[in-house]
């Protein structure tokens, strides 16, 4: 067996645990290693397309709980911007844009986890504009979206199951979309289907154990969680890309 195909399985399934419970964190294990045996721009397709098995199923789990009009604002920008860098990626020099990006998770997640309890990310126009069109931005890039929308969709949602439904609904639109734009630019091609399939079956496995957390939690304990997932995130992305 492949060792590589092993290193995808055992990421997508520790991945898939996270993101059921906190919303995000499948890109966040897997792109610190997954350049490394694919390349950059390979790699943040093969774990997007990965997550669509994810996404898609959590989406569906707790559709009940979607509000269409607090996810309709983001995911238009959300969705515009992903595209965009999808199509430009090939490009860019995506190694600059990793570190600056990590910087800012760090930073960010410092901010939130200080004032945890006495902030609350307010949904104007201008926060949904910012907040998803930088998600959509790096969510084609390095195929993460999750750490900025994560406190966005979580300071509006009124339960933790909306806040699931919020999130998956979104990058499961995005994962899906973005896959057909990946393979008309050529980042993502027929031999990577294998290697995301396994992923899949990883993804779906990890999913069982995160749901099994998630009903044990409160939204406290989950929004602390979220904000060590981004600084954890941002201090990968450093390290990896230094």
């Amino acid at each position: 067996m492949d060792i590589r195909l092993l290193a995808v399985f055992l990421g997508a399934m520790i991945g898939g645990t996270i993101q059921s419970v906190t919303g995000f964190g499948t890109a966040v294990v897997m792109m610190v290693y997954m350049p490394v045996l694919y390349g950059i721009l390979p790699a943040s397709a093969i774990v997007s397309s990965i997550c669509i098995a994810l996404t898609v199923s959590l989406a569906f789990k707790f559709r009940k709980h979607l509000s269409i009009k607090k996810i309709l604002l983001p995911a238009v920008f959300y969705l515009g911007m992903c595209n965009f860098a999808v199509f430009i990626s090939t490009s860019l020099n995506t190694q600059h844009l990793m570190l600056g990006f990590g910087l800012f998770l760090v930073l960010m997640a410092l901010y939130f986890l200080i004032l945890q309890g006495k902030l609350k990310v307010r949904a104007t126009p201008f926060i949904t504009v910012i907040f998803s069109s930088v998600s959509g931005l790096t969510a084609g890039l390095f195929g993460s979206g999750g750490p900025l929308m994560a406190p966005y969709f979580l300071s509006m949602s009124d339960s933790k199951e909306e806040y699931v439904a919020l999130m998956q609904t979104l990058f499961g639109m995005s994962t899906v979309i973005s896959l057909f734009t990946r393979i008309w630019r050529g980042t993502y091609q027929l031999e990577y289907i294998p290697v995301t399939l396994i992923g899949m079956v990883g993804i779906l496995t990890g999913r069982k154990a995160g749901l099994a957390i998630l009903d044990k939690i409160n939204v406290r304990i989950l929004s602390l969680m979220i904000y060590i997932m981004m600084g954890v995130s941002g201090v990968l992305t450093i390290l990896t890309n230094l």
